[in-house]
This record gives structure tokens, C-alpha cells and sequence, in this order.
């Protein structure tokens, strides 16, 4: 739980039910201790890396964490998100009718929970409607402006996995619409949110307009899901068919002096003569490109991501709400920068895709 500055934290080696609070640890937004418990055999909870993502990502009051046997079985009828609508108890959900989809991201599950901080960071991002994240085979993570939020969204989540479930059981249909894709996640870029808002939210539209594998493949875009490693024999193999031969890497992060003049710079919409090859080897960030229809298509890059943006598509380069990202840049030749920008009189709407930095 948040109080000001100060997120109090459980301790492991403690029956939860039987925490006090002077087994509580205190600790800042960033993870340092302020207060520790005079039992020097307990340690701060695994999963704090994994609470401190929606304190910062979402501002959260609370964070909670559960094995819900309900939470676990829904991971396995669902692919990416767990999806339902029509359900009365949506409503208890911040920012959501009965009438409207209610999402939650599936993450895969990994042997150590820390190990989960990446996903589950990602996942939080690309939902910005979601209150909580999905481990599969594992549990749930979430979250609510205040610890009374927190408890309701964690009820009615539970309640609506638990309904689904029933209806699965019963073989009663439930309504489904399309998922993100299972390997990289794409959508369409709400314009009217473009307009009013810092260009490093995820600018989604209400229902989610995914973008499927199959239309990226359409306008060239391809893509590799990798470990984020530099020595990788897959990203070699890659590298030997399609004839890169030379690379480098970047960081873009606040640390830069120059970091807003160059997050502009990238923000502009061009197109290069050759493709654009990047590898992210941490962090995170957006390639936005024009669809066939000429919208944006925002697809969203992590560690261990290979993408290749044909040459003569408009495109441009966004930094996500965390501000980082670590890349390896792939030349077929020396390495070079050589954008044209998008012409202004060439887009009826073109002021309205002005990158704005807030």
C-alpha cells in the first residue's frame, strides 16, 4: 500500500495472514529501503520490482497479488487477454461499462518471479484500460487508486474469471473479439488522442483496434522475437541471409543531454531509402507506421524484438511512458541516417499527426 511517498511492503517468510506491521518494510518509489523490520531474518517481498510497475506506470494506492485457483484456469482459455462483455459486475471496474470489452493481459510465466518485471511492465503499458495483469499458469497482479479500489478490482476480476469459467464449464457461448497478437503487439493509433495527448501514452482507441501479423506482413513490416541478447545464433543466421553487415547500438533515455530535441527529431514522420533495422536489447518503445488505409499502426517493441521496416514507408520513432530503451541498429552497408520527411501538403490532415512531446 502507498501512503505520500512511502509504499509499504509484506515480507517474505511471513504467513500473510499473519503479518504485523512491524514486519513491514517501507520503501520509496524506487525500490530504496527507508524502514526495515527488526526481524533481520525477513526479507522485502519478491515481488516488489512487480507492485513498484503499477506505482509508477499507474500511479496505484495498492497492489495486490494472488494464486486465485479462478485466476490461474482463465490463463488457459485465453491466449494473450482474457476478454469478456455484458457482464453487470464490469461495472465495478474503474473507467468500464457493461457494454464495453473488459481486458487483462496474459504474461507468460517465469521460474523466478522477478523475472516477470519486463513482461508484466509491458503488458501494463499496452493496457492502459486494464487494472490488473495475468501470469499464466501462475496468478494475478492488481491494482487500484486506493486500497479500497484495489480490493474491489481484485472482487470483481475474480467474480468475472470465476463466470467465464462457469459459462466455459457449461458450454454456454460467450461473445469473443480479436486479441493482440501473440507474438508483437500492434494497434491503431486513436487520431483524436494524438491530438490532445503526450505522444508516449499508447493512444488506443476505447475498443482496442489490434493490428494482426498477417497486416503487418501486408505493408513489409517483419519481425523476430528473440532473447534480447547480443550473441544470439538466430540474430547471426538473420543477419547472413539478409546480408547485414555491420551494426551499432544506441540508448535513448533522459540521461541524454540533448533528449527532447531528439525524441522530435525521431517523432517526425519520414522514410528512408533503405530499410530501418533495430533490435532492442532493453527497454522499450514504439515504431509507428502507416497502414494501407494511411493510419497509424503503433507496434509496440521489448527486449528480444527484430524488426525490419521496409524502405519507402513513412514511419517514425516514439519513446513509451518509461522513457528507456537499449537498441541494436543493422546496416546492410556503413552506417547511415538519411530521412526525408513527410511533406506537410501531402496529408489532407497533417497537422493533426504534429509529434508532441509533454
Amino acid at each position: 500500500m502507498r501512503d505520500g511517498d512511502t509504499i509499504y511492503i509484506a515480507p517474505t517468510g511471513v504467513h500473510k495472514e499473519l503479518v504485523q506491521e512491524e514486519d513491514l518494510f517501507e520503501i520509496d518509489i524506487n525500490e530504496k529501503i527507508l524502514s526495515r523490520p527488526e526481524n533481520k531474518k525477513l526479507g522485502c517481498s519478491e515481488c516488489t520490482p512487480l507492485f513498484i510497475q503499477a506505482y509508477k506506470l499507474r500511479n496505484a494506492g495498492a497492489v495486490l497479488h494472488s494464486h486465485s485457483l479462478n485466476a490461474l484456469m482463465i490463463t488457459r482459455l485465453f491466449e494473450t487477454e482474457f476478454q469478456c462483455i455484458e457482464f453487470e459486475m464490469i461495472k465495478g471496474i474503474l473507467d468500464h461499462r457493461n457494454v464495453e470489452w473488459c481486458r487483462v493481459p496474459i504474461i507468460e510465466n517465469t521460474e523466478s518471479e522477478i523475472n516477470l518485471t519486463e513482461s508484466l511492465k509491458n503488458a501494463i503499458i499496452t493496457y492502459p484500460r486494464a487494472h490488473g495483469v495475468l501470469v499464466r499458469n501462475h496468478g494475478f497482479y492488481v491494482w487500484g487508486p486506493t486500497w479500497e479500489k484495489a480490493k474491489i478490482h481484485a472482487e470483481v476480476y475474480e467474480y468475472l474469471f470465476k463466470a467465464v469459467l462457469k459459462f466455459h464449464k457449461y458450454k454456454i457461448d460467450l461473445p469473443r473479439t480479436i486479441q493482440s497478437d501473440p507474438q508483437i503487439r500492434a494497434w491503431i493509433v486513436d487520431e483524436e488522442k494524438l491530438a490532445k495527448e503526450d505522444i508516449r501514452n499508447p493512444l488506443q482507441h476505447k475498443d482496442t483496434k489490434w493490428v494482426s501479423a498477417k497486416e503487418l506482413d501486408e505493408i513489409g513490416v517483419l519481425r523476430w522475437k528473440l532473447d534480447g541478447e547480443k550473441e544470439n545464433t538466430e540474430l547471426e543466421k538473420i543477419c547472413i541471409q539478409r546480408n547485414y553487415k555491420n551494426r551499432d547500438e544506441k540508448r535513448i533515455s533522459t540521461d541524454l543531454p540533448n533528449y527532447d530535441d531528439m525524441l522530435k527529431t525521431f517523432a517526425t514522420e519520414h522514410l528512408h531509402a533503405d530499410e530501418e533495422i533495430r533490435y532492442v536489447l532493453s527497454g522499450s518503445g514504439y515504431f509507428d507506421v502507416r497502414s494501407k488505409k494511411d493510419e497509424w499502426i503503433r507496434i509496440h517493441v521489448t527486449k528480444g524484438d527484430l524488426i525490419v521496416l521496409p524502405e519507402g514507408i513513412y514511419h517514425r520513432y516514439v519513446q513509451d511512458v518509461s522513457n528507456f530503451i537499449h537498441v541494436m541498429r543493422l546496416f546492410q552497408d556503413e552506417p547511415k541516417w538519411v530521412a526525408q520527411n513527410r511533406p506537410c501538403d501531402e496529408h489532407p490532415s497533417r497537422s493533426k499527426y504534429t509529434s508532441v512531446y509533454h
